[in-house]
């Protein structure tokens, strides 16, 4: 539910509830970098049984997504990624279980980064939207329509619309179809 412009060296947080888009405007090169944390790994990591992601999906959507490229380096992150993108392409056993205990000092400090009161980047933000947004990934399973989502926040359809799209970058509609998906 938030828009973002990203610059290079900048890290988003996705947990498997929240939908990614990524637009890019120029036809410069553009470089994304996934890494996907498998829990059933992690849970070997965990102390007093509590998983190590447990910071990453317990955050609320939307919240502390966006880690800019300068707060990535002063909280090391980077330095982290590199070294798991490295051992993770040796063949080696033992390089192997180096990129998963990178993978676990790297969670380690996105955890602290997410507990902390450290201010988020900026992001283009509305309360209705918000709201119309934790609306539809609540009930997006339901029969819902553009009219009924208007009706529910009170507001015309054709405005409802038009705001959605300017401070979530895509259409409402296909939200609620990729949120479906």
């Amino acid at each position: 539910g938030k828009k973002y412009t990203i610059a290079e060296g900048d890290v988003i947080l996705i947990n498997p509830s929240e939908l990614f888009m990524c637009e890019i405007y120029s036809n410069t090169h553009h470089e994304r970098l996934v890494l996907r944390v498998n829990h059933s790994i992690m849970e070997n990591f965990s102390q007093d049984g509590s998983s190590m992601l447990l910071p990453l999906y317990k955050r609320e959507n939307g919240s502390k997504n966006h880690i800019p490229h300068d707060l990535v380096e002063s909280i090391g992150a980077k330095k982290y990624m590199e070294e798991i993108f490295k051992y993770a392409k040796c063949s080696s056993p033992s390089q192997k279980i180096l990129a998963v205990c990178k993978t676990v000092e790297l969670l380690n400090v996105v955890s602290e980064y997410l507990s902390s009161n450290k201010k988020p980047a900026s992001a283009v933000s509305n309360t209705l939207i918000n709201d119309v947004v934790n609306s539809i990934n609540e009930h997006f399973r339901e029969d819902l329509s553009v009219e009924s989502i208007a009706s529910e926040f009170h507001i015309d359809k054709s405005y409802l619309s038009h705001l959605f799209k300017e401070y979530v970058g895509i259409p409402l509609w296909n939200y609620v179809i990729c949120k479906r998906l």
